[in-house]
């Protein structure tokens, strides 16, 4: 066993000898080529660093605050809207009252 494994070695020595350069040269890039595709693949699979993971949560909590401020401006819209037609009813039926078009007991609610 042991002198097959030496026949086998002095075999390959051999061969590696009477390689020629252009031979030994492509080999060696080969060689390198996979080193470097071995180094993507393992950058690849690293977990991405910490700056690009709180940009990302940057960016999630920056949606929910627009978001929100959007939701708070509408419902203060809303808010307004609500607070301004009450008022213009309100001044509609003192104008009808100042002016006598109506007295306050027939102004219906609907006429506002």
């Amino acid at each position: 066993m042991i002198q097959v494994m030496k026949g086998s070695y002095h075999y390959a020595r051999v061969q590696a000898y009477y390689e020629s350069e252009e031979e030994k040269r492509h080999r060696k890039a080969q060689f390198l080529i996979y080193k470097m595709m071995e180094k993507a693949d393992s950058v690849s699979k690293r977990p991405p660093p910490l700056k690009v993971r709180v940009c990302r949560l940057r960016v999630k909590i920056g949606r929910k605050i627009r978001r929100l401020r959007n939701k708070m401006q509408f419902a203060a819209y809303c808010i307004k809207v609500g607070i301004c037609g009450q008022l213009v009813g309100q001044l509609k039926m003192v104008k009808r009252v100042l002016l006598g078009r109506g007295d306050i007991a027939t102004l219906s609610p609907a006429s506002y």
